[in-house]
């Protein structure tokens, strides 16, 4: 019976030591101090996406809408990946934002705001919104509703007025009691409605 086991060649358990609170303040100063050339070649090759529009898929937008973001913070240390990094955006069918076109245009807004390009910004801010969207947040107009909040933290108050999220606010209120009628319910909302 001894021989029916794996001697043990891993190294003894060490505990981790405590962290302080100035190793999170500490790490873009460690990300600006060494190799910045070579960490923007090294993140460039790892976020490197080719889109086929043959292969479109909703994911792929999801991931690269994904890497825009990490990119936004990431070029505050290393700027020479903000204009690179607009060009992983395109423009899924949907306004949503979490899945869909308003989160990935209020994304690239802000790239587009922190590079200065206005016409870029401009573009990405003329978010149309389907009348045919359910209320939810993933796919719908409360999705919509927190690509506006995005803008609004991240470029600036009033960037999307306040009456023009209002108004979207009254039809997904509207729609939600039109739907609390069948059930006798002051609001009821559902998922792709």
């Amino acid at each position: 019976m001894a021989d029916r086991f794996f001697s043990n060649e891993m190294p003894d358990f060490v505990p981790e030591t405590s962290t302080t609170n100035s190793t999170l303040s500490d790490t873009p100063k460690k990300l600006s101090f060494r190799y910045p050339t070579e960490n923007t070649y090294s993140l460039h090759n790892m976020t490197h996406l080719s889109f086929n529009p043959l292969l479109f898929s909703h994911r792929v937008i999801v991931i690269s809408a994904s890497s825009s973001f990490i990119l936004l913070h990431t070029t505050r240390v290393l700027l020479g990946l903000l204009t690179w990094s607009l060009k992983l955006i395109n423009l899924p069918r949907r306004v949503t934002f979490i899945c869909g076109r308003a989160g990935v245009c209020a994304l690239g807004a802000v790239l587009a705001k922190h590079a200065g390009d206005e016409r870029q910004l401009n573009r990405f801010l003329q978010i149309k919104l389907p009348s045919d969207l359910p209320n939810e947040l993933l796919y719908g107009r409360v999705g919509f509703l927190s690509a506006c909040t995005f803008l609004n933290k991240h470029i600036g108050d009033n960037t999307i007025s306040a009456t023009r999220m209002r108004a979207v606010v009254d039809e997904i209120v509207k729609d939600d009691r039109r739907l609390a009628n069948k059930v006798r319910c002051p609001l009821m909302y559902e998922r792709h409605g």
